[in-house]
């Protein structure tokens, strides 16, 4: 799994920077590049992860391996970036 990617809203301040560590690194170039899925629902519009096509995708594009491991920490990046966009 991630390493440090469980995300605090307080830990920045501005908004601009987060800290991602190196063994993440190519899961988080991945992740920043994918488009969520959103729903949209009668109160609100809402994100629903990304799709695995659309992860291997970028990982082409970029030149990133494709793999399980790669996958679940995208995934993973997703979910907690998913629980901070729909808490606004």
């Amino acid at each position: 799994m991630l390493k440090g990617w469980e995300a605090d809203a307080d830990d920045d301040r501005d908004g601009d920077t987060i800290s991602v560590l190196e063994p993440n690194w190519n899961a988080f170039e991945v992740w920043r590049r994918c488009r969520p899925v959103m729903v949209s629902t009668m109160t609100a519009v809402l994100t629903s992860g990304i799709e695995a096509t659309e992860i291997e995708a970028v990982c082409r594009a970029v030149g990133v391996p494709f793999d399980t491991d790669l996958l679940d920490k995208v995934h993973h990046a997703s979910a907690v970036a998913d629980r901070l966009r729909n808490t606004k």
